[in-house]
C-alpha cells in the first residue's frame, strides 16, 4: 500500500529547485501542501529506484493469482466451501500476527533482512500450493503468505530509510506502479495462456519461477542508510522511555486524525474482502468461467485511475470533508450488494472493476490527508498501527462470516452491508465534528493545525 508523504511547503518548494551545478536524474511532478511545484530524482537516487523496481516487477508477476480458487478446487480437488471456511481465514489470522511482529523483527535485525524474509516467505506459499496435497497444506500456504503480506508493509518504510525525504513519495509511487503494472501484465498473460488451452499449473510454476528470481534480486537490496538507523534507534528508545501509550496520544492528538483513522480503519477491513473473495464469487456463479484474468487486470488499471484522480481530487475532497469517504462506503456497499443479488458474470464483472478503482481512490486520498494531519511526523507509527487495528476488524468479520457459515453470495451481502453501515457511523461522526469546530475539512492549514494541536 503505498503510503504518502507530505512536507512544509515553503521547505519543500525550495528544496526541489537544485543547484545548477547539481543534475537531476529524472523529473517528475511532485504535489506539496497548497501547490504544484517541480522535483526531481537525484543521480543517488535514480540506482535504488532501479533496484526497487526490477524486485517490485519480479516478485508481482504472478499469472497464477486470479485463478487461485480454480486452482485449489479443479487441481487440489479441495471444495469451494473449504476454500472459504479452512483456507482463506488462515491468511488473515497470519497476516495479523506476523503484522504485529514486524515492527520489532526489524528492530532486531534489519528492514531489509524482513523484506527478505517475507520474499521467500512468498517463494514458500507458491512451493507449496505446487507441491501439496492436503487441506492442511494449503493452510499452510496461508501462514506463508501472511509473512510476506506483513514484509509488504515494511517495504515502504525501508524505502523512507534509502532516500531524501524528498524523494520517499515519487519513490513510492514508482514502485507501487510497478507493482500494479507488473500484476496486470502477469494477469494478462495468464488469461492468454489459459485460452490457449495451458494448465492451471503451468501458471503456478510461471510464479515461482518469478518469484524465485525476486529472492535472488531481495540479496542485492540496498542496505538502510546508516545514519537512518541510528536516527531510528534513538526513535526507539525515546518511544521506550515515554512509553507506548503516551506516544499514541501525542501521535493521535489532533481531531481531525482520529476522525480519518476512524474511517481508514473500519473502512478498509470492509473493503479488503472483495479483492480478498472475488475469485471465489466469480468461481461461485460460473465456475468453468476462464475470463478472470481479464478481469483482474481490468481492476488494476481501474486502480491506478483511481490512484490518478486522488491527485486531481484532492483539494475538492479536502474542501467536501468527509463527504467523499461516506459516498465511496455507500457505493462499494450498493456494489457489493448487486453483485451478490445479480449472480450474473457480465454484471459482476464491471461491478468488482469499479469497486477496486473506488477503493484505490478513497485510499489515496486518506493516506495523503492522514500524513497532513499528523502532528509529530510519526509516519510508520501511524501506518503500522492502523495496519494491525484495520486487520483486528478484518479478522472479526471473518469469525462472524465463518461462525454463520454463509455462502460467498451471503457473504457479499454482508460485506455490502457493512461498508454502508460504516458509511453511516462516519457520516455521523462527521456531524458531531463539525458541530464542534464549525468547519467541515478534514485537512487543516499550517494555522489551523496549530490552533487544533493548541487545544
Amino acid at each position: 500500500m503505498p503510503l504518502g508523504h507530505v512536507q512544509d511547503g515553503d521547505q519543500s518548494h525550495e528544496q526541489s529547485q537544485p543547484e545548477e551545478s547539481e543534475k537531476c536524474a529524472i523529473s517528475v511532478r511532485a504535489k506539496v501542501p497548497g501547490e504544484w511545484s517541480n522535483s526531481c530524482l537525484s543521480s543517488r537516487t535514480v540506482p535504488i529506484l532501479a533496484i526497487l523496481i526490477i524486485y517490485t516487477m519480479f516478485l508481482q508477476f504472478q499469472p497464477s493469482e486470479p485463478y487461485l480458487v480454480p486452482y485449489l478446487t479443479r487441481v487440489k480437488l479441495i471444495s469451494n466451501e473449504e476454500v472459504n471456511i479452512d483456507i482463506f481465514p488462515v491468511g488473515v489470522y497470519s497476516t495479523l500476527f506476523f503484522t504485529l511482529l514486524a515492527a520489532p523483527a526489524c528492530h532486531f535485525f534489519s528492514y531489509r533482512a524482513v523484506i527478505i524474509m517475507g520474499t521467500f516467505g512468498k517463494l514458500a506459499t507458491f512451493s507449496i500450493l505446487f507441491s501439496g496435497k492436503s487441506l492442511f497444506s494449503m493452510q499452510i500456504t496461508q501462514i506463508t503468505y501472511g509473512l510476506g503480506a506483513a514484509a509488504d508493509l515494511v517495504f515502504y518504510s525501508y524505502i523512507f530509510l534509502l532516500v531524501p525525504e524528498k524523494d520517499y513519495q515519487s519513490m513510492t509511487s514508482y514502485t507501487q506502479a510497478s507493482t500494479l503494472v507488473s500484476y496486470m501484465m502477469a494477469a494478462e498473460l495468464g488469461q492468454g495462456l489459459v485460452n490457449h488451452g495451458a494448465s492451471l499449473v503451468t501458471l503456478l510454476e510461471i510464479t515461482i519461477l518469478s518469484v524465485a528470481i525476486a529472492c535472488i534480486i531481495s540479496f542485492f537490496l540496498p542496505k538502510e542508510d546508516s545514519e537512518a538507523q541510528e536516527w531510528g534507534l534513538l526513535k526507539i528508545n525515546r518511544l521506550q522511555r515515554q512509553g507506548i501509550l503516551e506516544k499514541i496520544q501525542e501521535t493521535w492528538r489532533g481531531r481531525n486524525l482520529r476522525l480519518l483513522s476512524f474511517w481508514w480503519i473500519f473502512g478498509t477491513a470492509g473493503f479488503a474482502m472483495i479483492p480478498n473473495y472475488g475469485t471465489s464469487l466469480f468461481d461461485d456463479i460460473d465456475s468453468s468461467s476462464n475470463t478472470n484474468g481479464h478481469v483482474l487486470a481490468a481492476s488494476q488499471g481501474a486502480g491506478c485511475l483511481g490512484a490518478l484522480a486522488a491527485a486531481q481530487l484532492s483539494d475538492i475532497a479536502a474542501r467536501g470533508g468527509g463527504l467523499v469517504y461516506i459516498g465511496g462506503s455507500f457505493s462499494i456497499g450498493l456494489l457489493c450488494i448487486i453483485m451478490a443479488w445479480s449472480h450474473n458474470l457480465m454484471v459482476t464483472y464491471p461491478l468488482y472493476v469499479a469497486a477496486v478503482g473506488i477503493n484505490q481512490l478513497l485510499l489515496c486520498l486518506v493516506y495523503v490527508q492522514a500524513a497532513i494531519s499528523l502532528s509529530n511526523q510519526q509516519f510508520i507509527l501511524l501506518f503500522s498501527f492502523i495496519a494491525v487495528a484495520s486487520l483486528l476488524v478484518q479478522s472479526g468479520i471473518q469469525g462472524v462470516v465463518v461462525m454463520l457459515q454463509l455462502s460467498i453470495t451471503k457473504q457479499f451481502y454482508v460485506f455490502g452491508g457493512y461498508c454502508m453501515a460504516v458509511g453511516v457511523v462516519f457520516g455521523i461522526l462527521c456531524f458531531w465534528n463539525y458541530m464542534k469546530t464549525g468547519t467541515v475539512k478534514l485537512v487543516s492549514t499550517d494555522e489551523e493545525r496549530e490552533v487544533l494541536l493548541a487545544e
